[in-house]
């Protein structure tokens, strides 16, 4: 048990898709942790799945602490994301990255496992045709 005060300067939600939380939700563990966490400045973060985040939804997630997000995208070609079973299409990746950026939240793309070899090149290339401008920082791409 963390007694009050102790301080945080690193919140991080992965794993298991936390993007799938309501606003509420995460007002509710926001709640706990102002309770038991001096927080300065904090980095808070969030992995998304594209398809599980909306304008609407970033912007209360924003209003509630997070300022950075990471996209699993793989890819943003549908057959390719059919292909490796993805619940997202291309569309739905390029909507969610460009409303981060309107959001201002700090974001990065990867490419979370699966993704290898000539698969993982036409990522990079896609990523980099498709976002470059929105994104901030293409990360977790293997450039086989």
């Amino acid at each position: 048990m963390v007694t009050c005060c102790s301080s945080a300067d690193t919140i991080f939600f992965g794993g298991g898709t936390p993007s799938l939380l309501t606003p509420g939700q995460f007002e509710q563990i926001f709640r706990a942790i102002h309770a038991n966490f001096t927080l300065s400045d904090p980095e808070i973060s969030l992995e998304a799945n594209p398809g599980t985040v909306t304008r609407e939804s970033l912007q209360a997630l924003r209003g509630i602490g997070f300022n950075r997000i990471s996209f699993g995208v793989q890819s943003f070609d549908d057959r390719e994301l059919q292909m490796i079973g993805r619940s997202h299409n291309g569309d739905e990746a390029r909507r969610a990255v460009e409303a981060a950026d309107e959001e201002l939240f700090t974001h990065r793309i990867r490419s979370a496992g699966g993704v290898v070899g000539p698969l993982a090149t036409v990522f990079y290339r896609v990523a980099v045709e498709h976002v470059l401008g929105h994104a901030r920082d293409i990360a977790g791409t293997d450039r086989a």
